[in-house]
């Protein structure tokens, strides 16, 4: 079909041919060297014609809207040969059912099944290899990937000569896969040596996980893995797509299979192409290589990396999104337009196939500055002063909208603990030989990457305080010994060591009906009173010994310092556990931390009076020193905060204004008083003392932005508490307002579903969640969330503290504002 010629063509294109004589050269150089001053231009492929598109938020468009641009085009008609109609490629009108139901397979609680698989093949993989040794990155990487997966899939292993042929297999396909799909049909199917062992890899795959499927589901069902996950889900709601009987309610067999061919394809060398880059990377760039060290030493102290570890292997991780950055192993995409459209000015008839590549929009300038430079830190909280954070939309190794990669978090959590566990035991140099490129293909992968290993010993990491915490003083800092480079993780725990004796020794003062609710509620213990893990990260009490450390370290090192700062954080964290009991009863809410609410549990009067019982006991905390005003003061603007958060629920109209002052109150009084109490219990004066309760009043804003942004578009296992309870209850949210009060045809919409009172399924939560985010709601969110963190960090500095993105106070402020990572 010919396109419009309002989308500019491409130059130097050769007859009958196009482009393709350079797509299949140096297809990143040919991109890279298109005008960037069009939208979107128009490119060969032989008879056929493609539309490029260059700009993000034309890219954005085109990944979200995903009924007008559907999965199609070269691309995905090429992995159709070879996986099917699965979830990853099946078209608009077949995808929510199908996301609907294997959604349940990627929740926390399953990637927390899954993470010890990876902690143990990331081991034995590291401890496979000796001082001195060449390896082939790629092909351990690609091991070491399909070992996980066979393990978090089937709940077994792959005999080796099996797991070697399926290895092979995938590169054959991946190289293929992209040869062909710039090839003109009559060619594809010429006897030539690469259609034969293209067509060839494709059977055996297919043949091969088909076979283990029917093994697996006649094997025994009380597995926790993905096929038995992805085996018992079925759909609540009759089916409104067009499928067929047997996959309304569940997945029909050949969706199973086609979905778990997709995710052994695209799991296992994708993520092993994001770890051999990734030591690539840290190779070239010793310094970063040598903190990286630092990072892993001090959290794993020579063991094998724990998703427990992930809070405080922040430069890890770091590293792996930089390293997709740079190298997104799914560099392009196509799509098909389903009717005509208009994309940027330029009108797209229908049948047009559009061509996205994350590739192009992460290596232009004015969206990622230095793009080609490997920084790690750009990913870091920001420093007063620093260049703006990467906008958020702007990062597409996974795509995006609803079509974005449902295995996303679980790569990013492989990749990350594989890399920690090889990094703690090894560094990797690489070997005489041709410079290292990306391969051609359909996955942006190293041509060739040998590396010599060479053992390293870690470090010895600091020993965690363990004394009393009426005894156990956070040394303050010195000109000599900075408190840098600590990972969160680790301040976190201090926090809890420091002050978890205390907070007991509060709670053990109620009466035991009460002291059970508390404890259940703090996760010490379970309903029947039997031990259990701890639940909360013991933020706020972090950030009042944050805050007492930053002003003691230039003042004195008095034990009382210690003392008070301790005191202090308890009594913030009793009255931050009032004002989630009440919150939790004010909102429905039903889970709390990962398990059932405590009015769920014990009764909403038992666990109001609990929550009544641990604000006098925080009162109390302090009734005896000169602070007790601050935080009752403090806990007034909560209540009036969240006064008017119950205003605004239903039909009642609130303006942006309104909305921040609530947040303000109901949630930047408290972090504000945290800092304020740490900063006075370290001597600090009036005007330095109020420059830290001003750092956490705008933390406090931008933390409770990101909480709206989490509660409509987070994962349940990240808030801990169930998803789309503030959708569902029409909450008027930041966000929400903010899309409400935009003026667009969208905000009139959603207007229109808020005013309305029908219940609200799947798919109309769907529809909210398009409608906030065309309207602008989820952009001005995540705008407002890093201005207040700017604006905080800005007081951090007026108050004289260090400012450095490794300083305790900053991490913590990333780890508050940044929780959709």
């Amino acid at each position: 079909m010919k396109l419009s010629n309002a989308v500019p063509r491409a130059g130097s294109g050769i007859p009958l041919l196009g482009h393709l004589w350079p797509l299949l050269r140096d297809p990143l150089g040919f991109l890279a060297g298109l005008p960037a001053t069009d939208g979107a231009v128009e490119i060969g492929v032989g008879p056929a014609r493609l539309v490029l598109v260059r700009d993000l938020d034309l890219t954005r468009q085109v990944l979200c809207d995903d009924r007008t641009f559907d999965k199609g085009g070269p691309l995905y008609r090429r992995i159709r040969e070879v996986i099917g109609g699965g979830l990853v490629n099946c078209p608009h009108g077949t995808h929510r059912r199908q996301r609907r139901l294997v959604q349940p397979a990627f929740r926390t609680t399953c990637l927390a099944n899954y993470a010890q698989a990876m902690t143990d093949r990331a081991g034995a993989m590291s401890t496979s290899w000796h001082d001195g040794q060449t390896v082939d990155v790629r092909t351990e990487a690609m091991t070491l990937t399909s070992e996980v997966l066979t393990a978090t899939m089937f709940s077994d292993t792959l005999p080796a000569p099996l797991r070697g042929r399926l290895l092979d297999d995938i590169t054959t396909i991946g190289d293929g896969i992209y040869r062909r799909m710039l090839m003109p049909p009559p060619l594809d199917r010429l006897p030539t040596p690469g259609n034969r062992a293209y067509s060839r890899a494709r059977t055996r795959l297919r043949a091969a996980i088909e076979e283990i499927v029917q093994e697996r589901r006649a094997g025994a069902s009380s597995q926790t893995d993905l096929l038995s996950v992805m085996l018992a889900a079925r759909d609540s709601e009759p089916d409104r797509e067009g499928a067929n009987g047997q996959g309304a309610w569940g997945l029909t067999d050949s969706e199973i299979n086609d979905t778990i061919l997709s995710f052994f394809l695209a799991g296992t060398e994708t993520t092993a192409t994001t770890l051999a880059w990734a030591l690539h990377l840290l190779a070239e760039h010793p310094s970063i290589e040598e903190r990286l060290h630092h990072e892993v030493d001090e959290v794993l102290g020579g063991r094998a990396a724990t998703q427990a570890d992930l809070p405080g292997l922040r430069l890890t991780g770091n590293v792996i999104l930089e390293t997709l950055r740079l190298y997104p192993p799914v560099w392009f995409v196509t799509r098909t337009v389903t009717d005509d459209t208009v994309l940027g000015g330029y009108h797209l008839p229908k049948g047009t196939s559009v061509v996205c590549s994350p590739f192009l929009i992460h290596h232009t300038e004015e969206i990622h500055a230095a793009q080609a430079t490997f920084d790690p830190d750009r990913w870091a909280p920001r420093p007063v002063g620093a260049p703006a954070a990467p906008r958020h939309d702007a990062f597409l190794p996974f795509g995006g909208g609803a079509r974005k990669c449902i295995g996303d978090a679980f790569a990013l959590m492989e990749a990350t603990l594989a890399l920690a566990t090889v990094t703690a035991h090894w560094r990797l140099e690489h070997v005489e030989g041709p410079p290292v490129r990306p391969a051609r293909g359909a996955v942006l992968r190293p041509q060739e990457l040998r590396m010599r290993v060479l053992t390293r010993s870690p470090t010895a990491p600091t020993p965690t305080p363990s004394a009393p915490a009426a005894t156990c003083v956070p040394e303050p800092a010195s000109e000599a010994a900075p408190t840098l480079g600590r990972p969160v993780g680790r301040i976190l725990t201090e926090a809890q060591v420091l002050t978890e004796p205390v907070h007991r020794a509060a709670v053990d003062r109620l009466p035991s009906a009460l002291r059970l609710v508390a404890g259940y509620h703090a996760g010490w213990w379970d309903a029947e009173g039997r031990p259990s893990p701890r639940r909360g990260k013991a933020v706020r009490p972090a950030l009042v010994l944050a805050c007492a450390r930053a002003v003691a370290g230039a003042k004195t090192t008095a034990p009382t310092v210690a003392t008070a700062a301790v005191t202090a954080a308890v009594a913030v964290e009793l009255a931050h556990d009032f004002t989630l009991l009440h919150d939790d009863l004010m909102d429905g809410d039903r889970h709390r931390r990962h398990r059932p609410s405590a009015w769920t549990v014990f009764g909403a009067p038992r666990a109001t009076l609990a929550g009544d019982a641990l604000v006098v006991l925080a009162l109390d905390t302090l009734a005896a020193t000169p602070l007790a005003p601050v935080l009752t003061r403090a806990l007034l603007d909560v209540c009036t905060g969240q006064a008017a958060d119950m205003a605004f629920e239903g039909p009642a109209e609130a303006t942006v204004e309104q909305c921040l002052a609530m947040a303000e109150g109901k949630t930047g009084a408290l972090l504000g008083a945290a800092c304020h109490l740490g900063a006075l219990a370290a001597g600090a004066g009036a005007q330095e003392a109020d420059r830290y309760r001003q750092f956490g009043h705008h933390l406090g804003v931008a933390f409770q932005l990101a909480d709206d942004l989490l509660g409509i578009w987070g994962e349940p296992g990240v808030m801990g508490k169930s998803a789309d309870a503030d959708l569902t209850a029409r909450k008027l949210t930041l966000p929400v307002v903010a899309a409400l009060a935009s003026g667009t045809a969208a905000g009139d919409r959603l207007a229109e579903v808020y005013r309305q009172r029908e219940p609200l399924d799947r798919h109309a939560l769907a529809g909210i969640r398009e409608l906030i985010e065309a309207a602008g709601g989820r952009s001005w969110a995540q705008e407002e969330a890093g201005r207040r963190a700017v604006l905080a960090l800005g007081c951090l500095a007026d108050a004289g503290a260090p400012t450095g993105p490794d300083t305790d106070l900053v991490q913590l402020a990333g780890l508050l504002t940044r929780r959709d990572r």
